[in-house]
């Protein structure tokens, strides 16, 4: 089935910088209202202004939130419900990441990244979805991550929460689509964004699938692109999907041997880091 814009209400979370940002700019100029969710508000209202500026007619609604919250979660949903009874379009692209080895980072900051990357996106769909399963329209697309397929060293367990988001979006897709709603899975690989420095990523942690970078403008145009069409699971980049169908095709053993052999190189050159200050 694929997805409409035009004239429908579409929420974006995670919109004050990268994807989603980006990902407002594409849906802003199809859908009729626009409802930015992030946690800085200034960043927000400075998007809110651009989109305004450059369609006459579009409605854009800011809405201030940390989805880690399930109190936030509530009364976004109250807020938005109560103002426009449902929403046609919903984006959940809010996420974090935490580097470092696991049993050095500290727990709290593990903690809060599950809250925001799997509760966040489970509470947030479970208050929005049955009024489109009533409506017998709507449509989702959950932002994950290549890391959902590869598990990567230092990046464990956020890894682990994009791999739950991947099964949990593929489960939906078929529960939903008998009410008439869409459910997408977006997976983006390496992208130019904040979201690396925020949570202290190396800028060569993906050594060689560097290569294969793209801007956030780029992923966002794909990711857009592919739930129009109402694509199943939709890798930004063609460099990248050759790449993730590469690595798809291989047994998972040799998933298994390289990662191992991926943690030990990493562990060595942080020795060596460390011993040559």
């Amino acid at each position: 089935m694929r997805v409409e814009f035009d004239g429908k209400t579409a929420l974006v979370t995670g919109a004050s910088a990268g994807i989603g940002q980006d990902l407002a700019r594409e849906l802003a100029a199809r859908v009729k209202t626009l409802i930015l969710v992030a946690r800085r508000k200034e960043r927000l209202e400075e998007l809110a202004a651009e989109l305004r500026a450059k369609r006459a007619g579009l409605d854009v609604e800011v809405e201030q939130a940390d989805l880690a919250s399930e109190a936030d979660v509530d009364a976004l949903s109250d807020r938005v419900l109560g103002r426009h009874g449902a929403i046609d379009v919903l984006v959940n692209n809010a996420g974090a990441g935490t580097h470092g080895w696991f049993h050095e980072v500290e727990y709290a900051a593990l903690r809060k990244m599950i809250e925001l990357n799997v509760f966040g996106v489970v509470h947030l769909t479970r208050r929005l979805a049955p009024k489109m399963v009533e409506r017998r329209a709507g449509a989702i697309l959950n932002v994950s991550s290549g890391a959902g397929y590869f598990p990567s060293p230092q990046l464990g367990v956020y890894g682990a929460t994009k791999f739950f988001v991947n099964g949990f979006t593929e489960t939906i897709r078929a529960e939903l689509r008998p009410h008439g709603v869409v459910v997408c899975l977006g997976c983006p690989g390496p992208v130019d964004s904040e979201f690396a420095a925020t949570g202290g990523v190396p800028a060569d942690h993906d050594g060689p699938v560097n290569r294969v970078r793209i801007s956030s403008q780029h992923c966002a145009r794909e990711l857009v692109a592919g739930f129009g069409r109402g694509a199943a699971v939709i890798f930004p980049g063609r460099r990248y999907r050759w790449l993730i169908r590469f690595g798809l095709a291989m047994p998972r053993w040799m998933t298994r041997r390289g990662l191992v052999r991926d943690a030990q190189r990493r562990a060595q050159r942080a020795r060596g880091a460390s011993s040559n200050p």
